[in-house]
């Protein structure tokens, strides 16, 4: 990528412009490729959800600076470095990456598919703990889930249907929803109602991006209060209600009413607040839940490839629409958000509060995957007001141990608040002392 942006900042011909902007996308695809799985494979379980979503909504701090860099540029000098400077603003993010990569740690369960557990359980114990206890009951809990799914999921296989079903439509949903019109084509948008001073055009899309990256981060931060499934759900009909209201506005404008044309923006601003609450910053995480370890960097390749054909056919097509049908276009979208809206109440399920391995027993089926936990009836001196400890029923020869009810509380709680069960020591690190696991009559 670094490469790229020098070849392009120096470009004397149009020919070495285009040839170094496909240099950054070939760098590009490798970073964009292995980043979020990376997060998504070592975020904390109750934090994933926010963490990866919020990944991907920093796509809008790039847009930002590149939409404001072009305003600057524009501004500043009407040379060669109006464009330029913006390309060299390109450069601050692979710099950085390179700069701080030695820092970052190594997927633990791509670790555990390799046979390095002990790197493994030093990453867990890092991220995961505040002790840096390898012997930790958390890690230790994290790690034998991991072995386990990892060996049963050579086997399974029957979900993978409906996992690609979903990941597809929400693929094709997150470029065919309209959203290209005012991010790529902003310009034919705006000339369409009458707004055409390229000052205007510029400042509207900048403020554009800080909106749409405001609302990414806002669903970032609910796709846990509110839920994946939800959030599909009033993105798609929020889309579907604003869209022929910006149709509405955009064909009066045409009618010789002007004040329609100043009505149109804020209907473009509300369109993507709703488009931006869930697909900006949950494209990426909701497709690498869905997906089981062994399948999920191929799947989300897949994911990325099908966004890619979707987005070089709107590019090609929407212009085309625009300048030939004018804002009739918006019509056909409009018609395709009512199918879009159908298929996520239909086919898009709800992911919150599971593990990556919980949600992989979603398709799979639970009893197959071997979450259906054993109570066992014996008492220890840290559980206290909780009676039950219990046994992963794992596959023959497992030896994994779950945590199951415990009481009032669940594996789930036990995730989240590990001291409830174990207790913490004056350090305020997890202790185990005195927790029993009942494993096939080995305690």
């Amino acid at each position: 990528m670094l490469g790229g942006v020098a070849l392009q900042a120096t470009a004397s011909e149009l020919i070495q412009f285009i040839g170094a902007r496909a240099l950054v996308g070939a760098g590009l695809i490798f970073s964009t490729s292995a980043a979020p799985l990376l997060i998504t494979e070592l975020a904390y379980p109750t934090q994933r959800g926010k963490i990866t979503s919020l990944y991907n909504s920093l796509w809008y701090g790039g847009s930002i600076a590149a939409a404001w860099s072009c305003l600057i540029g524009y501004n500043a000098s009407h040379s060669s470095w109006s464009w330029r400077a913006p390309v060299l603003v390109q450069a601050f993010g692979p710099l950085l990456q390179l700069l701080f990569i030695r820092f970052v740690p190594e997927s633990p369960r791509w670790l555990i598919s390799q046979g390095s557990e002990r790197r493994a359980s030093r990453i867990l114990a890092r991220f995961h703990t505040t002790g840096f206890d390898e012997r930790d009951p958390f890690v230790q809990f994290e790690m034998a889930r991991i072995r386990h799914v990892l060996r049963v999921e050579k086997e399974m296989n029957e979900g993978a249907s409906k996992r690609m079903r979903i990941i597809i439509g929400i693929a094709l949903f997150s470029q065919w929803s309209g959203t290209g019109l005012a991010l790529y084509y902003i310009k034919l948008v705006l000339e369409s109602i009458g707004i055409t001073s390229p000052r205007t055009v510029a400042l509207i899309s900048g403020w554009l991006q800080i909106w749409n990256f405001t609302a990414a981060l806002i669903g970032a931060l609910l796709v846990d209060k509110v839920g994946r499934r939800t959030l599909f759900i009033i993105s798609n009909a929020g889309m579907l209600a604003t869209l022929p209201l910006w149709a509405l506005t955009a064909s009066l404008s045409n009618t010789g009413i002007p004040a329609s044309a100043h009505a149109t923006i804020p209907f473009i601003f509300a369109f993507y607040l709703f488009y931006g609450v869930a697909y900006t910053p949950m494209i990426v995480s909701y497709t690498l839940e869905l997906l089981p370890y062994s399948i999920r960097a191929k799947g989300f390749a897949f994911m990325n490839l099908v966004v890619s054909l979707a987005l070089a056919l709107s590019q090609f097509v929407d212009p085309w629409a625009l300048r030939a049908i004018d804002w009739r276009y918006y019509l056909v979208y409009c018609g395709w958000l009512g199918f879009e809206l159908v298929f996520v109440i239909v086919f898009v399920v709800e992911t919150r509060g599971r593990t990556l391995e919980e949600t992989a027993a979603l398709f799979d089926g639970e009893e197959r995957r071997g979450f259906q936990a054993r109570a066992q009836t014996r008492r220890t001196p840290a559980v206290k007001s909780f009676r039950y400890l219990a046994t992963f029923n794992g596959e023959q020869g497992g030896n994994a141990l779950y945590p199951a009810k415990m009481g009032s509380l669940d594996y789930r709680e036990f995730i989240q608040r590990p001291e409830v069960i174990l207790g913490r020591d004056r350090l305020g690190h997890t202790q185990g002392r005195g927790v029993q696991f009942d494993y096939k009559g080995r305690t």
